[in-house]
């Protein structure tokens, strides 16, 4: 039988534990070889040497401790130290090192995925703000400036959706990368998000944080090749500064936050700077998000509806609902203000139900009250648009108010719609076999493939107001009218103009066929007791008339009105019908009210010259005869008008009487030329 010394000899040597049985005085005794590898040093060194000098310093009334140690081959080993009781009657006690370098990697690792992007493995928000948090410390210490950029990329998670994570992942890799070319070594990149960067920055002026900002943008700018795939992608920029923005890394990353979105509206490739005015915008928000909360219950919110009329047979076809809110604290709130922040907050689901319901009720009520049937237009969040069970969620609302499902038309914004065109289609389907029309709200504002639009079960496409304001000024406009009703015709859908505010404007939409007209010309949003009033009266769309017919129509232009008189003057006799305008924008304001042959225009005009009107006219109006009447001749412009086509003549001033009623009688006989040959 083995001696028991032998057998504690053999248990204190044979362990991978570290042993050391220390004295009462704290010094070694005897050390087993485990401890000696774990500590680096020889075993036979170790007996006398103090408890200190080997394990490093004992937290008072702490049995264990954590030791790193450097072993002389340059590796790093973590010791778990545990100390015993003293042994009875001796004082001794034995010291156990245990090897916790895998634990303490391990740890290490989770630390750095909880406080790093995975994928692009650069800082996260939090590092991000202990970082900008020790630079605000020094920047205040030392009187120097700095700025935090915020870089949100646009249509990446549309990107993501379509191509899947592995290409999203290798795109944001090489997104980073290039960032890393325009950061120096003592500024801070991080990722906040799939689609968001921050830089810290310590500039030396808000010259040279424009400069960076703008380098990001071109860099991002750049084609990115993944595979076979390559995208373009653009960006906007936020920037707060320290310490005009805030003296917190909370409040500049806010503050950043808030330019950055004033960016996004700006549109792509825009750098925002914090203003005084963006604070207040900041502070209201936030005000809104507070309250926005209680409006449901509190029963602060409410709907007016605004008329839809038929341009073709005057008559008031449908109504569209539209949201309002009155808050006691914040007065009136505009949709744009406050519907963002609920769709961002989840609240816009539960807002969305409340329209439906309280304007399918009030549609109800309307047929119940014998008033002829008009369809009501209700708009739908992209959250409630994208809901699974949405086809369920509408017929209920159908069936708890007793409408018919035909008189409910529903409004998708185009945005919502081409952000994911296979799904939209899809959802699309199912409402329209429920029964319910729908339209494309906003179009225009995202450029929708005519591929996309064939695929979508729409009744009807609604224009917005952006485009309505500028269609008797600006050809653009005007062209994207004329297309949208040719697109509209050829797939079988209807065209609403939104924003409608003019007579011209009304006149130009019914000369160009477009179905129906919404807007403050006809009737503003109003209460539904108003809307019931105007369906008694049967209110219709007055369109004035061209009741001049062909006679020959004469437009004269110029700021100056004597010299309006004089030229009336000398054209009194010659049988034309004679308008005026004092500017560019009131002589476009008559060619959409009148049909007009022959312009005579000042070249020196205010806020538009006489050249630049009559280019515009040549994109509206391409049949009218145009001439200049100026007093200021420059050989070059002159020269130009004609080449491009815009003028037709280049008369001066003062004129002869007589010559000048020649050249207008040859205008009109080359018109009427024209007119016949056609």
């Amino acid at each position: 039988m083995t001696p028991i010394p032998d057998l504690y000899h053999l248990a204190f040597e044979g362990t991978d534990i570290g042993l050391v049985l220390c004295n009462a005085e704290r010094r070694c005794v005897v050390a087993n070889a485990a401890s000696a590898t774990l500590l680096g040093s020889e075993a036979a060194s170790l007996p006398g040497s103090a408890m200190e000098t080997l394990l490093g310093p004992q937290s008072p009334g702490m049995p264990e401790w954590e030791l790193r140690r450097e072993h002389p081959d340059g590796g790093v080993v973590w010791l778990l130290c545990r100390i015993s009781p003293p042994l009875v009657g001796s004082g001794h006690f034995v010291v156990t090192l245990l090897d916790i370098s895998e634990r303490k990697r391990y740890v290490e690792e989770l630390q750095h995925c909880a406080t790093r992007d995975p994928v692009t493995g650069l800082p996260g928000r939090t590092p991000f703000c202990e970082r900008l948090a020790q630079a605000i410390a020094y920047a205040v210490r030392n009187r120097q400036p700095l700025a935090v950029l915020l870089l949100d990329i646009d249509q990446f998670q549309r990107i993501s959706a379509e191509f899947g994570n592995t290409a999203s992942d290798s795109l944001r890799r090489t997104l980073a990368e290039r960032l890393h070319t325009a950061v120096r070594q003592e500024d801070t990149l991080a990722a906040l998000g799939t689609d968001q960067y921050a830089l810290l920055l310590q500039p030396t002026s808000s010259e040279s944080v424009a400069a960076a900002a703008q380098r990001l943008l071109e860099l991002l700018a750049a084609p990115v090749r993944v595979g076979e795939l390559e995208f373009v992608l653009s960006a906007c920029v936020g920037v707060a500064l320290h310490p005009e923005d805030g003296d917190s890394a909370e409040d500049l990353l806010d503050r950043a936050t808030e330019a950055m979105l004033e960016a996004k509206r700006q549109g792509p490739g825009h750098i925002q700077f914090i203003t005084a005015e963006i604070n207040v915008k900041a502070k209201r928000r936030l005000a809104i998000g507070r309250c926005l909360g209680d409006a449901l219950g509190k029963d602060e919110l409410r709907l007016e509806y605004q008329p839809l009329v038929s341009i073709g047979s005057d008559q008031v076809v449908s109504v569209e609902a539209l949201l309002r809110w009155h808050s006691p604290t914040l007065g009136e709130v505009p949709p744009g203000d406050f519907l963002p922040l609920a769709e961002n907050s989840g609240a816009i689901t539960a807002i969305d139900d409340w329209v439906l319901t309280t304007a399918c009720r009030q549609a109800r009520a309307w047929q119940d009250e014998g008033l002829p049937e008009v369809r009501m237009a209700v708009n739908l969040s992209g959250s409630s648009f994208r809901y699974a069970q949405l086809v369920q969620r509408i017929g209920h609302i159908l069936s708890a108010s007793g409408m018919a499902a035909e008189w409910l038309q529903l409004e998708i914004t185009e945005r919502v719609l081409m952000a994911n065109p296979e799904a939209s289609a899809r959802i699309l389907a199912g409402l329209k076999a429920h029964g319910v029309r729908l339209a494309m709200d906003d179009f225009g504002t995202d450029f929708s493939s005519l591929a996309f639009l064939s695929h979508m079960p729409l009744d009807c496409l609604k224009i917005g107001r952006s485009f309505i304001n500028d269609i008797t000024t600006v050809p653009v406009s005007a062209t994207m009218i004329k297309v949208a009703i040719a697109m509209a015709q050829m797939l079988g859908m209807k065209v609403v103009a939104e924003g409608v505010e003019t007579s011209a404007q009304l006149l130009f939409l019914a000369e160009k066929r477009c179905d129906f007209m919404q807007g403050n010309y006809f009737s503003p949003p109003a209460p539904a007791m108003e809307i019931g009033r105007l369906l008694i009266e049967r209110r219709c769309l007055e369109i004035a008339p061209e009741t001049e017919g062909e006679v020959h129509t004469l437009l004269l232009v110029d700021d100056e009105a004597n010299i309006l008189n004089a030229l009336k003057r000398v054209l009194r006799r010659e049988g034309y019908r004679v308008l005026t305008a004092h500017s560019a924008a009131e002589g476009l304001e008559q060619l959409a009210l009148h049909k007009v042959q022959v312009i005579v225009t000042d070249q020196r005009m205010p806020a538009m010259s006489g050249i630049e009107f009559l280019g515009r006219v040549r994109e509206l109006y391409p049949d009218t005869v145009r001439m200049v009447l100026s007093g200021y001749t420059d050989l070059q412009t002159v020269t130009e008008a004609i080449n491009h086509g815009a003028v037709y003549r280049f008369l001066t001033k003062p004129w002869e009487d007589e010559p000048l009623r020649e050249h207008i009688r040859v205008a009109f006989h080359h018109y009427d030329v024209q007119r016949e040959s056609k």
